[in-house]
């Protein structure tokens, strides 16, 4: 079986003389200016604000379309005298689903249920709260 002798860089150091000092390899120079840095941090940037525009219309546009989905799911429900009721949750963003006593108007049962609602409105209280003070 044949082994590779491959000598380590302290053993190339060694061999090449001794007394002669090591040539170092130098890092390439970067020929970007100051100018070129802050022009394309200014794309960057405005690249990043036009994607950010554009989410903020696109979760605009599907929020308003589930807001009319849920109105009219309400409206058929009141036709066909069913007790449900359909809302979206303001804080937490999420759809609940409501079954009404007709006579009382009491909430019978609610999906999700009001303590998990609760505790949404909580976590989203603690992430205002944690992240307003680190950034």
């Amino acid at each position: 079986m044949s082994t590779l002798n491959i000598p380590s860089v302290s053993e190339q150091v060694k061999t090449s003389g001794g007394a002669e000092t090591p040539t170092v390899v130098k890092p390439p120079q970067l020929t970007t200016s100051k100018q070129d840095i802050s022009e394309s941090t200014a794309r960057v940037a405005a690249d990043l604000s036009e994607q950010k525009s554009h989410s903020a219309q696109s979760i605009e546009r599907l929020r308003e379309q589930l807001e009319r989905t849920i109105e009219s799911l309400n409206v058929d429900l009141e036709l066909s005298e069913t007790n449900l009721n359909f809302r979206v949750d303001k804080i937490s963003d999420r759809v609940l689903v409501a079954v009404i006593n007709e006579d009382t108007g009491e909430t019978v049962r609610q999906v999700p249920a009001e303590a998990i609602l609760k505790v949404a409105h909580n976590i989203e209280a603690l992430k205002g709260i944690l992240f307003d003070d680190v950034f």
